[in-house]
C-alpha cells in the first residue's frame, strides 16, 4: 500500500483529454487582461483625452489637493495634476505653482484674456479651479503662458471697500452742501441766476423771440437783400472789422491774463500753507488764534487790566498816592483798602 501511495504522489494523474483545460484557461486569461486594463484605464484615457497642461500662480490655495477637478464656464473639463512651491530663486517667491491638464475639447475654448480662481469649498463640495474663458472675439490661449490665480474677494476686502465708499459719499456730501450754500449766497453769475429764475427765463424769451425773427427775415429773403445792397455789404464790412479788432484786443487780454493765472495759483498754494500753519498754531499768528491756553491767558491779562482800568476810574486818588507817597512803606486808599498796584509800584522803586 505504501508503494502504490509513491507511485501516486510521484506520477500525478494528467487529464485525458486537454478540452476540458482550455475553459480555464481563457477564463484566467480574460481576467488578466481585464485586471490590466483596469489598471492602465486612467492611463490611457489621459493619453487619449486629455491636452496640454496650464501653470497656476496662486497665493492660497483654499486646500485644492492633486486629482481635484477643472471646470471652464461651470463645465468639468480637466484635472490638477500636481501642487509644488515656487523656487525662491524664482521671480515669485513664495507661492504655489499648480499644474492643470486640460481635455482636448476644452482647449479651443480658452482665449488670451482666461482668467482663474480657486473656488471656495463648502460643507459636500472640496475647491475646484475654476476658468473664466475669456471674450470670444480674444486670440487663443497661448499654452506657454503663466496665469495668475484671481483671489476671491472676502469680507475684509468688501468692508474696505465699503468704508473707503462710505468716506468718500461723505465727502461728496460736504462738497455738495458746500456748493448749495454758495449757490445761495455767492456773489457770482450762477448763484445770481438761481435766485433770479425771472431772469433766467426771460433770457430764454429773448432767444426764442431772436429765432423766429431769423426764420422769418430769411424766409422773406432778408439775406439776399442784405447781400445785394452796397451799403449793407459796406456796413457789414465795418461790423466784420470791428469784430475781428475786438477778436485781437480779446487775445490780447487773454495774454495778459495769462501770466496772472501761475501767480494766482501760487499766491492760493501760499494761501493754503499759511492756512494749514495757522490752524496746526504753528507760529505766533497760529499760536494766537489756535492755542487755546494762550487764548485764556490773554482773556485773562485783558481782564485784570479791564478792573484796573475801572478801580483807578472810581478812585483816581491812586496816582497822587503814587506820586506823593512812594517812599511810603505801604499806599492805603482814602476807603481804608490797600492797594496792590501801589504796593507793587513801591517795591519796583525801592
Amino acid at each position: 500500500m505504501e508503494g502504490a501511495l509513491v507511485s501516486f504522489s510521484m506520477n500525478p494523474r494528467r487529464p485525458d483529454n486537454w478540452q476540458d483545460v482550455i475553459p480555464g484557461v481563457i477564463l484566467l486569461a480574460t481576467l488578466i487582461l481585464l485586471a490590466v486594463g483596469i489598471f492602465f484605464l486612467d492611463t490611457l484615457r489621459r493619453e487619449f483625452l486629455e491636452g496640454p497642461s496650464v501653470i497656476l500662480l496662486a497665493d492660497d490655495i483654499r486646500g485644492l489637493l492633486p486629482g481635484a477637478d477643472v471646470w471652464i464656464a461651470g463645465k468639468p473639463a480637466g484635472r490638477v495634476q500636481s501642487i509644488s512651491f515656487v523656487d525662491s530663486g524664482s521671480s515669485d517667491p513664495g507661492r504655489v505653482a499648480l499644474r492643470v491638464t486640460l481635455l482636448r475639447d476644452a482647449v479651443p475654448t480658452l482665449r488670451s484674456d482666461a482668467t482663474a480662481q480657486i473656488g471656495k469649498p463648502s460643507l459636500l463640495a472640496p475647491p475646484v479651479v475654476k476658468f473664466r474663458p475669456g471674450s470670444p472675439d480674444a486670440l487663443p490661449f497661448n499654452f506657454a503662458d503663466t496665469l495668475t490665480v484671481t483671489p476671491v474677494p472676502g469680507i475684509e476686502t468688501f468692508l474696505a471697500f465699503a468704508d473707503s465708499g462710505r468716506v468718500a459719499i461723505a465727502a461728496l456730501s460736504g462738497d455738495l452742501k458746500r456748493l448749495e450754500s454758495e449757490l445761495s449766497t455767492g456773489h457770482g453769475t450762477l448763484p445770481q441766476l438761481r435766485r433770479n429764475p425771472e431772469f433766467v427765463e426771460g433770457l430764454m424769451a429773448v432767444g426764442h423771440r431772436a429765432a423766429l425773427l431769423r426764420e422769418s427775415w430769411a424766409g422773406s429773403g432778408g439775406f439776399r437783400q442784405l447781400t445785394g445792397d452796397s451799403v449793407s455789404r459796406t456796413q457789414v464790412g465795418r461790423l466784420a472789422e470791428s469784430i475781428s479788432t475786438l477778436s485781437v484786443q480779446a487775445a490780447a487780454r487773454s495774454n495778459f491774463v495769462a501770466p496772472i493765472t501761475p501767480a494766482l495759483q501760487d499766491l492760493t498754494d501760499r494761501y493754503g500753507r499759511l492756512n494749514t500753519s495757522l490752524r496746526a498754531a504753528r507760529g505766533t499768528a497760529g499760536r494766537l488764534l489756535y492755542d487755546g491756553e494762550l487764548q485764556l491767558q490773554t482773556e485773562r491779562t485783558r481782564a485784570k487790566s479791564d478792573s484796573l482800568r475801572l478801580e483807578l476810574r472810581t478812585d483816581p486818588f491812586r496816582w497822587l498816592q503814587f506820586g506823593l507817597f512812594r517812599h511810603a512803606a505801604g499806599a492805603v486808599s482814602p476807603q481804608g483798602r490797600s492797594s496792590p498796584f501801589l504796593t507793587v509800584c513801591h517795591d519796583v522803586d525801592a
